[in-house]
């Protein structure tokens, strides 16, 4: 570990966040393709993450990370890692390890803020990946039947 490694209170840095997307092959498509299927939050089933001290709702998930709306303005920062989330879904919950990816302002008074999640354990993430499944079922579900209602 080098000096430049460390930071003022002399704790390595965390590693460069990977991005959840990746360049089209064909550099002229001008397009990127996600790594991770991004789920809407479902009223029915939702997900619920709660950071100590602050107030979140979610607006998407996947496999890998969330994108949450935040009220309080400047608590969080791109490269931080927040040690004690709790998500809880259904009749579960998990305690993770999120980096955030970056913060955006919204169209309210709220802002987007992307998070990388790291599990502790695999059961853990297990847990996540089924119900991460069973609302994408869902949501394909609705599709079908939308589309076979709308066509009638």
């Amino acid at each position: 570990m080098t000096d430049h490694e460390l930071d003022d209170a002399g704790r390595k840095e965390p590693e460069p966040i990977a991005e959840a997307i990746v360049v089209h092959p064909d550099a002229g498509y001008g397009m990127v393709l996600r790594k991770s299927f991004r789920i809407p939050q479902d009223q029915e089933y939702p997900l619920r993450v709660t950071i100590p001290g602050m107030d979140t709702d979610v607006l998407n998930s996947s496999d890998s990370g969330l994108q949450l709306l935040l009220d309080q303005n400047g608590l969080l920062q791109v490269n931080q890692v927040v040690e004690h989330l709790e998500l809880a879904f259904m009749d579960q919950a998990i305690s993770v390890r999120g980096t955030v990816v970056h913060i955006s302002p919204m169209e309210t008074d709220r802002l987007g803020c992307g998070m990388k999640l790291d599990f502790p354990d695999e059961g853990g993430r297990q847990k996540f990946q089924k119900y991460q499944e069973f609302i994408r079922a869902r949501l394909l579900q609705r599709q079908q039947a939308y589309a076979k209602n709308g066509s009638s």
